[in-house]
């Protein structure tokens, strides 16, 4: 079971073609935040990536 007590933002539970869209470009906008957060920035290379990284 999963169960959430906070998540750094909302789109990161989008479908993960999206999710990781999005985790591109917020991390050309924002440098070195996903590192910071705990989440390496390769992990929104592909969706197959964010949800290797997600489920893992």
């Amino acid at each position: 079971m999963l169960e959430l007590h906070a998540v750094p933002a909302l789109w990161l539970l989008y479908p993960p073609a999206l999710a990781a869209a999005y985790g591109r470009r917020y991390a050309e906008v924002y440098p070195g935040a996903w590192e910071r957060a705990g989440i390496p920035a390769d992990a929104f290379t592909t969706a197959e990536s964010w949800t290797r990284w997600a489920s893992g």
